[in-house]
């Protein structure tokens, strides 16, 4: 699985960081790469889930003879993302709900704490 992720972060920098990869993205898809965030919990989840929803993208890119991306290929590579990203979508889809619900808590003590102070 960590194999696995670092190949996708490899292949979205290597065409997030080279001009030339970059160019040939944007001709083919407006999505861009995305790379995974230390700080955020479902940034590995974002970064596979962008890396399958432009995967025809990059392997044309990858394909094409002026292109120096490097990614792996193979069908069974395409299918552990995909699974991995599906394990990872429940992760996001709690963490979102958690923030949520942490949101609402916070703006109901705010109110709280504010209507504590305007009662005498």
């Amino acid at each position: 699985m960590k194999t696995c992720i670092e190949s996708v972060h490899q292949t979205m920098s290597e065409c997030r960081g080279r001009m030339r990869n970059r160019a040939m993205l944007r001709n083919l898809t407006a999505l861009v790469p995305v790379t995974d965030c230390k700080t955020r919990w479902s940034g590995k989840f974002l970064m596979l889930d962008r890396f399958n929803r432009i995967y025809d993208e990059l392997r044309a890119i990858a394909e094409d003879e002026e292109s120096n991306l490097t990614m792996n290929l193979t069908s069974d590579f395409q299918s552990t993302v995909r699974r991995i990203e599906k394990q990872l979508r429940q992760v996001d889809l709690v963490s979102k709900y958690l923030q949520q619900k942490t949101y609402l808590y916070l703006v109901a003590g705010l109110l709280l704490i504010s209507s504590y102070r305007l009662c005498p």
